[in-house]
């Protein structure tokens, strides 16, 4: 489907690399870019990615598209199934023997994971760094975990949620060394590509005109398909004037919202590190204003530590609403009720799963019971882990 798409979002920054490796410029329109609508109409999906992300993607440059996807998509694979092995082996509550297929089945069918094999994204990859943060950090190796984040936000910037939190836990030194590695990696990427490459990046995140597509997850997303112009959707009433200052309040809310249940309400006690890095990593696609769903997937190693002290009914719940697959979401259009219900279900899903792992920070927050970092469950450092 990725290949029958121009190569999707993994077409856009291929060409792109090719593009530069034959002397051309990065960031024009190309069959990778361009989506038909149902009117007949077509509209241009830019690559989105910075400058510097394409360091690695210039070894793929110069070979055809479907051959660097399948070593792309390759390596991601490897380096995710490594992150989520991982993440098992550390688990102090295992999942039961008994949920293993059922777990298994999830993870390859979910809309997340679809939605990275429909697109060709970067969230393997990314998330293979993300992991390496969680376990740097969860050691208190706060400099070498900020230096992983610097680099990590310096491609994605809705990881920048992060930085208050490691300020708070880990103080400014580590924060100041993330600073500078995100800044170095900017740096290296003026070097090679140019400053014009970082201009024509910063003119096509300003003509982003797209967040009411249904594969994004974010709040931003349901106040663009309830009152933006949406291209595939009815609004509940248009009034586009409106999209911006809702979506920033969004963005505002679930970022405050997260980091006051990681570090602490009123000084009660804060979230441990596992924890932490799972609600923060689900906030920041929430607050995104292009929070896609094929970004759950880096919420899915820390999954599998929290799921014992999540509300299980809300877990039931965003697993089951993430397995309706991205393609039904535009059923029954034009119908500005079911803009933000069905085309809006990534959204839900995804709410539903921080409700799930927002809930041991709340019970502490109301005196009903510690948080999994007071009552000593923090996960073991890998020097314990079960099989090493």
């Amino acid at each position: 489907m990725m290949l029958r798409l121009g190569g999707n979002d993994f077409g856009k920054f291929h060409l792109d690399a090719a593009r530069f490796l034959d002397g051309e410029s990065m960031y024009l329109p190309s069959a990778a870019t361009r989506l038909a609508l149902p009117s007949g109409e077509f509209v241009e999906l830019t690559n989105l990615n910075p400058p510097h992300f394409h360091l690695p993607m210039l070894a793929l440059g110069a070979l055809s598209t479907p051959v660097a996807a399948f070593i792309w998509m390759s390596v991601g694979l490897v380096i995710y199934i490594a992150a989520l092995s991982w993440a098992w082996r550390a688990a102090p509550a295992p999942v039961p023997a008994a949920w293993v297929p059922l777990l298994l089945a999830w993870l390859v069918a979910n809309a997340g994971t679809g939605g990275v094999f429909l697109t060709g994204q970067l969230t393997f990859h990314l998330a293979g760094g993300l992991v390496l943060f969680w376990s740097l950090a969860r050691r208190e190796r706060w400099v070498g975990a900020a230096v992983v984040w610097g680099l990590l936000a310096s491609i994605k910037p809705f990881l920048l949620l992060f930085g208050p939190w490691l300020l708070l836990r880990g103080g400014l030194r580590p924060l100041a060394a993330g600073l500078v590695a995100a800044g170095a990696l900017v740096g290296i990427g003026v070097v090679v590509f140019g400053t014009e490459s970082y201009a024509a990046w910063f003119e096509a995140l300003g003509a982003v005109n797209w967040h009411h597509q249904p594969l994004n997850a974010s709040f931003y997303g349901v106040v663009d398909r309830a009152l933006g112009e949406p291209w595939l959707f009815a609004p509940l009433r248009p009034v586009p004037g409106l999209v911006l200052p809702l979506g920033l309040l969004g963005l505002a809310g679930f970022s405050a919202f997260a980091l006051l249940v990681t570090t602490g309400f009123g000084g009660r006690g804060h979230l441990d590190t596992d924890h932490s890095v799972l609600l923060l990593t689900l906030a920041a696609n929430l607050a995104s204003p292009l929070g896609w769903v094929y970004y759950l997937p880096l919420a899915f190693p820390m999954m599998l530590v929290g799921w014992r002290d999540a509300s299980r009914p809300w877990l039931a719940v965003g697993a089951v609403l993430a397995l309706v697959p991205t393609h039904a979401l535009v059923l029954g259009q034009p119908s500005g009720a079911l803009s933000v219900t069905l085309g809006s279900l990534h959204f839900w899903a995804a709410l539903a799963f921080f409700i799930a792992f927002a809930s041991p920070g709340l019970r502490s927050w109301r005196g009903r019971e510690r948080t999994p970092s007071e009552r000593g469950s923090a996960m073991p450092g890998p020097e314990t882990l079960r099989g090493t």
